[in-house]
């Protein structure tokens, strides 16, 4: 297994591709990398969404729209207090959020959250989907 910084994100970027073609997946989920850093945090080289190539996005992208899969926008990685990301990365998730939706993929909204005690930054995600104008109409639905 591959650890290093490049090794996991080609590793991360090969399961994704796996589930956007997948003719069972109707939604990717859990469109983060940071967490699974085994290193200390303040060393964690994924605290951007720049860690996903141009080329890398345009491939993803292709795949989740000629398959027909939604893009989670998980809510505890934009609305919960975990101390361990910056707030540039909560606007650079959903500014790609928005790119996707603008390029007429389907955002599926879910959460991770464990605890309903959780408290966050935000009291609904709404407050966020509207400040990057997300259209939450346009979100996937179970059919």
């Amino acid at each position: 297994r591959n650890t290093t910084k490049q090794g996991v994100i080609d590793e991360y970027f090969r399961q994704y591709m796996y589930a956007a073609t997948h003719p069972q997946v109707d939604i990717l989920a859990h469109f983060t990398w940071w967490n699974h850093w085994e290193k200390d945090v303040d060393s964690n080289p994924f605290l951007s969404m720049d860690v996903i190539t141009p080329s890398m996005r345009s491939e993803l992208e292709c795949a989740l729209k000629e398959n027909n899969v939604a893009f989670e926008v998980n809510v505890s990685e934009i609305c919960v207090e975990y101390g361990e990301k910056p707030e540039s990365y909560s606007d650079e998730y959903l500014s790609y959020c928005k790119e996707l939706q603008d390029k007429g993929i389907k955002l599926a909204m879910a959460t991770d959250l464990h605890d309903r005690h959780i408290t966050g930054k935000y009291d609904h995600p709404n407050e966020l989907f509207d400040k990057y104008k997300i259209d939450v109409d346009k979100f996937w639905k179970l059919k």
